[in-house]
């Protein structure tokens, strides 16, 4: 799985946020840590969400990633998330 994440340093540690998951964040001490958490929360997200679409054509399903929208690499990446999300669900040995 590729996504972006941002760290930003606070006075207790770090904290990491998953761009375009909404309440995807996590904190810890470390950097790493909170990478690592963030990342775990991430994979819960793709592992238990549903990918669904909306309107009528290929361009209205896509409306919401804005400058993404139209690029063939935009559509890569979508088709190998759910190629995975397959992979998974067909995993007889995932809780």
């Amino acid at each position: 799985m590729f996504c972006e994440i941002l760290v930003k340093q606070t006075e207790s540690g770090f904290i990491a946020a998953v761009l375009g998951l909404p309440d995807c964040v996590a904190e810890a001490p470390g950097r790493e840590e909170a990478i690592a958490k963030v990342k775990a929360k991430a994979q819960s997200w793709t592992t238990t969400g549903e990918f669904a679409q909306i309107g009528d054509n290929h361009t209205q399903s896509k409306a919401g990633f804005g400058i993404f929208a139209d690029q063939q690499m935009f559509d890569e990446f979508t088709a190998a998330l759910k190629q995975v999300r397959a992979e998974i669900d067909a995993d007889p040995n995932q809780p």
